[in-house]
């Protein structure tokens, strides 16, 4: 968070393939957005998440205290190979 806020420029890297062979970088600005809901009020992420929440044996609530922040980023760039 600290490095977000002296310099928003970020990259993320995701794999897109399940061999790990494909990759794409996406580019762009990161913020932190003040004041976000937390996990459990939000239907949609405990729908698709709950499962992996609970395999890193955590509750809802345990998941939802330690990650809080939210990182909103506005991307402006893709590469993929």
């Amino acid at each position: 968070m600290r490095n977000i806020q002296k310099n928003p420029r970020v990259s993320l890297h995701f794999n897109s393939d399940r061999w790990a062979t494909h990759v794409t970088r996406f580019d762009g600005s990161a913020e932190l957005v003040p004041d976000p809901p937390l996990v459990t009020a939000v239907p949609a992420y405990l729908a698709k998440y709950s499962e992996a929440i609970t395999r890193l044996g955590m509750t809802a609530s345990e998941f939802a205290a330690e990650y809080s922040t939210l990182i909103r980023v506005r991307l402006e760039h893709v590469v993929h190979w």
